[in-house]
């Protein structure tokens, strides 16, 4: 859900054909969830009720998200990270800067290198580092 709306945030900054990705983007997400939903036995009467619920939170997530980063604010993000991914606890400052390095590093791919699927050049690095 962050990574979706750290590219979702950016994508909107960006012009056409960006708000058609991220609308498929979110689409996606949704199928996916759906899907997962109906794989561990959600009934047909129980996914619109868990999907509503979770588009829910998923907004308000990308605009508490938004706002902060926005805002140019760590503590906030900090605050932010915690209540949304770690139940309440508090993220590190480490935690909050890579969010925010992330998102900075996403300003500079444009819509047809996000449409590729490409990452910032961290994540890129990261992503080779592993074993």
């Amino acid at each position: 859900t962050l990574h979706t709306a750290l590219v979702l945030r950016r994508l909107k900054e960006l012009p056409p054909p960006a708000a058609d990705m991220a609308q498929e983007l979110v689409d996606r997400v949704f199928d996916g969830l759906e899907s997962a939903m109906r794989e561990v036995g959600i009934g047909d009467m129980g996914v619109p009720k868990r999907m509503k619920s979770f588009a829910k939170g998923f907004y308000g997530r990308l605009a508490a998200y938004t706002e902060a980063l926005d805002g140019n604010d760590p503590e906030a993000l900090a605050a932010v990270l915690g209540r949304n991914i770690l139940e309440g606890g508090q993220a590190t400052p480490v935690f909050a800067a890579y969010v925010s390095d992330f998102a900075n590093e996403l300003k500079m791919l444009s819509v047809s290198e996000i449409g590729r699927g490409a990452l910032p050049a961290s994540a890129q690095d990261r992503q080779e580092a592993r074993p």
